[in-house]
Formats: structure tokens, sequence, C-alpha cells
């Protein structure tokens, strides 16, 4: 998809700010709103026929909120959370006057305060709870249900998005904020990629060897021992005390360790205790025993691990992409022609593979019952989206043909901040110092993305957030895209810098990043990967028992793969798990799905 300049600089800060807003000090309701929302008020762009998406309050309406700041956090000209450029670009242009209710200094604190609030009666009217934190305000019918808003208010841009991600979610998107059918939260949606983990393989060794990079379990178990053979001081899996490395040849089982699965007869059941992951073990402590695996795995944590890796001495290892910067950038440095690549998801003798995601977007915004103008919400979101997509002219064009719906705002040239020097002089020590940075935007082309203040993009705006699922990431995507083009003018945004420092750090990078984009791009499509069958807040029995639950699983398999304990044993954790709580469990988590 094509996109002309836009910086995505903000999206990839850590969101020092993560606001929420909602509720009125108008006489208005939400039916007297919706039945003149195509009214004068109304801005005349961003429609599909005669439908508007777009408000201003002709009498200024008051949103309460509550954000976390950061302690990095900086504003320009004396600005706050609550009075900055861009609430008072709101106040102007949408008539929406912000007032946060509490400012924590982090994610805890701010939590904290959300239940105290809850308790008092209290609540701000948009609020960014967690999972648990959801699910007790609906059980107190405190959050108002969001179907009709989407239905009733939210563009063919946000609808789009919506079912795009369902798709890509195997439609979980919204399956950890519903209740009875009802949609109780917004999930803060982003880039897929950052919820799956890769097999990474050291293909340096695999030529040395004369090896190809393995795509099943038997031939992954053929490069087992030829690198033991010739590298008995390495280990061939990577593997420490959380056992996350079991997840490669749990694949090759169809095996799913720590997941909810639904079965044929829809059940739901949990994936540590099936045969399969049985059968998984038994490889598992073949592996072990042949000495793949290091001897003092159950007594390393990550860095450890990740230590071994550095000195050249790992195979296989299993982590997140941004394991091109750690631990593989240490080992680059200092194994020479060390070089790591993508290795594919295990197939079993039947040819197939099987991973699970955990449950994508457990973040989300929701609307108390305490809102006087939820629709307001919506309206900032198609506001927001608007302007700060309006230059992916791949976008517009589908959103025109296939939808009938134009952007209100026009494609944008993207103007360079003017006082980047200034700022490097008066905040040399400053960790963001993009966040006071300052544009000469016509006043009006300003909005979401195309401030003249930074505080503007959607990991830091007040109301729902997130973005489209597929371009979301999209700084990632064309950085894969140039690597495998060889091309760097398809790169956009944020991924121009990104690519340049990578390749000035060390190329490799690119190179490894780019091996688990392809693969994951294309197998995320598929049916051999699917979604946690659970995805709800925690049950009672969970609360209660599930710690315990944990320790004997992560124990009995430990020992079950080191060998101080029989595969026999494994039987016996199924009927323990079963007795101390795991059945109720089972039935609670059967009953949540229900109830959906």
């Amino acid at each position: 998809m094509k996109r002309k300049l836009i910086s995505v600089a903000g999206v990839l800060i850590a969101g020092s700010l993560l606001f929420s807003a909602c509720g009125s000090d108008s006489g208005t309701t939400a039916s007297e709103t919706q039945s003149s929302s195509s009214g004068t008020s109304a801005q005349a762009s961003g429609t599909s026929g005669e439908k508007s998406y777009f408000k201003k309050y002709d009498e200024p309406i008051t949103l309460t909120t509550h954000a976390v700041v950061g302690a990095d956090t900086m504003y320009q000209d004396g600005g706050t959370a609550e009075n900055n450029a861009w609430t008072q670009w709101q106040k102007e242009h949408l008539g929406i006057i912000w007032k946060l209710k509490w400012v924590a200094p982090d994610g805890a604190t701010d939590q904290q305060k959300l239940d105290l609030a809850f308790a008092s009666g209290d609540l701000p009217d948009v609020i960014s709870p967690t999972k648990e934190q959801l699910a007790k305000y609906v059980a107190e019918d405190q959050i108002l249900p969001l179907n009709n808003l989407i239905e009733d208010y939210a563009s063919p841009l946000i609808k789009w998005a919506i079912e795009e991600a369902k798709e890509r979610t195997k439609g979980s998107l919204f399956l950890p904020f519903t209740k009875a059918g009802q949609i109780y939260g917004f999930p803060v949606m982003k880039e897929l990629m950052d919820y799956y983990n890769t097999n990474f393989i050291r293909d340096d060794i695999l030529n040395q060897m004369g090896i190809a990079v393995p795509k099943t379990l038997a031939e992954y178990e053929n490069v087992l021992e030829k690198y033991h053979q010739q590298y008995p001081k390495g280990y061939g899996l990577g593997m420490d005390n959380t056992l996350s490395a079991q997840a490669i040849p749990m694949a090759a089982y169809k095996a799913y360790p720590k997941h909810w699965v639904k079965t044929g007869n829809g059940e739901i059941v949990y994936g540590s205790i099936q045969p399969e992951a049985r059968e998984a073990l038994v490889k598992l402590a073949e592996w072990y025993k042949k000495g793949y695996i290091d001897p003092e795995f159950a007594v390393k944590d990550n860095s450890k691990l990740q230590e071994d890796v550095v000195q050249g001495n790992i195979l296989t290892y299993y982590g997140h992409w941004a394991s091109i910067a750690a631990p593989f950038n240490g080992m680059w440095s200092k194994v020479s022609g060390s070089n790591v690549t993508c290795m594919p998801n295990l197939t079993g003798e039947d040819g197939k593979t099987g991973v699970m995601a955990n449950p994508w977007f457990d973040g989300s915004r929701a609307i108390t019952k305490a809102c006087r103008n939820p629709e307001a919400v919506m309206y900032l979101l198609n506001e927001n989206w608007d302007s700060f997509y309006r230059n992916y002219t791949d976008l517009r064009e589908k959103m025109k043909t296939e939808y009938g719906y134009e952007f209100k705002y026009p494609v944008t040239e993207e103007r360079k901040p003017l006082n980047v020097d200034q700022v490097a002089r008066d905040y040399p020590g400053a960790a963001q110092p993009r966040q006071l940075w300052k544009y000469d935007y016509p006043a009006d082309l300003e909005g979401c993305g195309f401030m003249n203040s930074f505080y503007t993009h959607y990991t830091v705006l007040f109301g729902f957030t997130g973005g489209p699922v597929s371009i979301a990431n999209g700084a990632l995507a064309s950085m894969a895209d140039a690597v495998n083009k060889n091309d760097t003018s398809v790169l956009i945004g944020e991924g121009k810098n990104m690519y340049a420092e990578w390749t000035n750090t060390n190329p490799k990078m690119l190179t490894t990043f780019a091996s688990t984009y392809n693969y994951w791009s294309e197998f995320e499509k598929t049916d051999e990967f699917s979604a946690d069958a659970f995805s709800g807040a925690a049950t009672p029995t969970m609360t209660e028992k599930k710690q315990y639950l944990d320790k004997l699983e992560l124990e009995t398999y430990t020992r079950i793969i080191m060998g101080s304990l029989p595969i026999t044993a494994f039987d016996e954790f199924v009927q323990n798990w079963k007795k101390n709580g795991g059945d109720q469990i089972t039935k609670e988590v059967n009953e949540w799905a229900k109830g959906l």
C-alpha cells in the first residue's frame, strides 16, 4: 500500500500517554445527537452518500477520562496532559472539552485508581481497563455496549478495519470484551506480528553441514543429530526454565500447551493435558537424553540462554522478532560469519503443523454508562483515522470504489519539523525530543498526524485508539518489502529511519527480520494457525488455583524432559490437575464461551 510521507515516529514510541474519554455536561442525549448528526452542525466532507461521519458540537461538551503520563513526557509551551495543542484543537474544531479525573505515573497506579473510582461510583466516561476490570464493571452494569454505537456512527473506514481485523484474528477480535453478544470494549488494534514468536536457526551452520533449513520434525531431528556430532559443545535446541522453546516440537504434534483448544464437538479443553502434549514430551525427553538440550536448562532464565546464544553455542532459538536486537546482534558481533534465519513451524508425519496464538488485543477502551454523549467517541475515531491515514492512496481508492466513502482530509505533503536543532540544544538529555518538535501545517489541513504539535498520534489520543491491522505497522512491512526487492523506495514513514539505523548497526538485522516477516505474513492466513479458544478475564477458580496448577505443570514437564520422571507421570499430572481445580476451570471456560 502506498503511503506518502507520513511519519509514524509517534506510533513506535512506547505510548507514554494512553488516554480515553467520553462524557458531557450538555443536555444532548445520544438519540438526539443521532437524529441531528447529518444536520447543519455536521461537516460536509467525509461522507458516504448523504451520511456524514463527522460532527462539531455547536454547544461544547465536556468529556472525562484518565491518563498515564510517564516521567519522560514533555509538553510544548507549558502544556499539560489536559491542556495542550491537541486538546485545544479539538475544543475549537470539534466542540469537545477534555477533563482528566486523574493522571497516573504508571499503568499499575492507573489501574488502582480506576478500581477506586469504580468502588466510589465515580468512573470516568471512557476508561482503559484490564480484561479483569472490564468483566467486573460489566457485571455491575457500569459499561455501555458498543454494538449500536459502531453500527450507527462508525465510518466505512472504521467498519472495514473491524471486519479485516476479525478475519485476521480468526474471528476473535472482540471476544475478550464480549458477553451475551454485546461488545463492551473497543480493542487497541495493532500489527499482529507483535503476538508471534519465531523459530530462529543458525543457517550459517546449516550451510557448513550442507543441510537445508528443516521443515519437518524428522528433518529437524536429523539437523540436531548432525549438529551434536559436529558441535559437541553446543546445544541444538535453546531451552530455558520457562520451557517456551517446547513450542518448536509441539507444533508438529498439534499440541498446544498453555492454550485452550476447541474440540470437534465444540467443547473447550486445556492443551497441556492432552495426549498430543504427552507425545511431544516423549520426544523432548529423547532429545535431552541425547544431549541436544542443555542439561542445566532448568536453572537458566532467558537472560542466561541469551548469553549462550551470543557465545554461538545455540543452534535454534525461539523468540520474538525483536530478537534481532538481542541476543542476535551480540552474536553477530562476537561470532564471525554467524547468520540467522526463520525456520518454518515444523510439520509432523501427516505433513501438518499446528500453532496457536495468544489472545490478540487484550487491551481495550470502554465507555461507561455515565457517558451522556457516547457517539462523540466514535465521531472522534472517524476524525482521527480519516486524517491519520489520509495519505494511504490505495486505501483511499478502496474506500471510494468499494464503500462509496470519500475521505474528508486531502492527501497532504508531510512537513519537516522546524525546531529539531533548537530542541537538541535546549534538551540534550531528552529521551523523546520529538515530543517538542513543531511544524507549520496550514490551519485548514491540520488533523490527527498532521498537527503543529506532537501529541496527535493514535498511540496518545483521547478516545478509542489503535489502527487498521493491515497497516498499523506498515513501517515494518515496508522494511521487509525493501529487503525482498532490494529497493528502498518502497520504505514508508518510520521504516525509512529504522532501515537506515539497522543497516548502520548490522545489515543482518534486516535480512533476519525480513525472513521472519515473510513467513508469518503468509502462515497467519492458513488453517494451521488458530486462536486460543479462551480470551476472557480470569475465571474465579483461575484466580484461586491457576498459580498452583501452573507450578505443577512446569515442574512435571521439566522433570519428564530431564528424565527424573517417567512419561507415565504425565498421566498422574493430568489427574492432579483435574481434581485440584482444573475441571472447575474447564467448566468455567466453557460457560464463558456459551455466554458470548
